[in-house]
């Protein structure tokens, strides 16, 4: 799981926005939104120019205060979405905190069933103290606790099903801007960093290393609109080491 994951998270972080206007193209080709455009899909492609998508990764759709309530991530043939192979239910708190992300698979003799729950405390100045999974089919849970300087993430630490630290992830900045993660087992042995850079104070470029060797393993880089709507995503393989794809991701806002 360590060099298999494609990164799709971090991104989706700042996409929690309000308005439904259309778009235009800007010089480069890319897609131009409105500000604060709301996230409707991201669709998959080859990394290498191929304009035929792979899949579409995630569907989103809104609450009535314009938060994300649900992500559903199609099934997809020959161009045309076939069903639903998972959904996520999103769920809030009283002071609009997420509280709860509900994960469903589908499955072929049951329908859609409950594979994880992810539950979310909060301090009281609404930073994110804890992350609980809990996986009701197996009945297996484990969690992360973050701690923090000021008002800054500095460390989170993942334990298992039996309070043991796995790994932890400590982080540094450049002013108020992330400048690397640096992730480790319960021991201290690094297993990967990863360094920032930014432009316009936007995160515009990732790239990954191995702890052990400090080999480059994996560079993702992002586009931005001239509203700095994310549009692109690209993530590139670069070492035999790592099981995942590298791919183009684009990102689609509701007119």
């Amino acid at each position: 799981m360590i060099f298999s994951d494609i990164a799709l998270a971090r991104p989706l972080l700042f996409l929690f926005a309000c308005s439904l206007w259309a778009c235009n193209s800007t010089e480069d080709g890319l897609p131009s939104y409105a500000i604060n455009a709301r996230l409707k899909q991201t669709v998959m492609y080859n990394i290498d120019g191929d304009s035929k998508p792979i899949g579409i990764t995630a569907q989103y759709e809104y609450d009535p205060q314009a938060r994300i309530s649900k992500v559903s991530s199609p099934l997809y043939n020959e161009g045309k979405i076939t069903g639903v192979g998972s959904y996520d239910l999103y769920e809030y708190d009283a002071k609009g905190q997420l509280e709860k992300i509900v994960h469903f698979a589908a499955n072929l003799h049951s329908g859609f069933i409950n594979l994880q729950t992810k539950t979310y405390t909060y301090s009281s100045e609404g930073l994110k103290t804890m992350e609980r999974v809990h996986y009701p089919q197996i009945g297996s849970k484990e969690y992360t606790q973050f701690t923090y300087t000021g008002q800054k993430l500095a460390k989170a630490e993942k334990f298992n099903n039996r309070d043991q630290l796995e790994t932890y992830t400590e982080y540094t900045y450049q002013g108020d801007l992330l400048e690397t993660e640096e992730l480790y087992r319960a021991d201290g042995s690094l297993l990967r960093i990863t360094r920032f850079a930014y432009e316009r104070g936007l995160n515009t470029k990732e790239e990954i290393f191995l702890g052990s060797t400090n080999e480059r393993f994996r560079e993702i880089n992002r586009a931005y609109d001239s509203n700095r709507n994310l549009v692109q995503m690209t993530s590139r393989e670069l070492s035999p080491v790592s099981s995942a794809m590298s791919f183009r991701l684009h990102f689609e806002y509701f007119r």
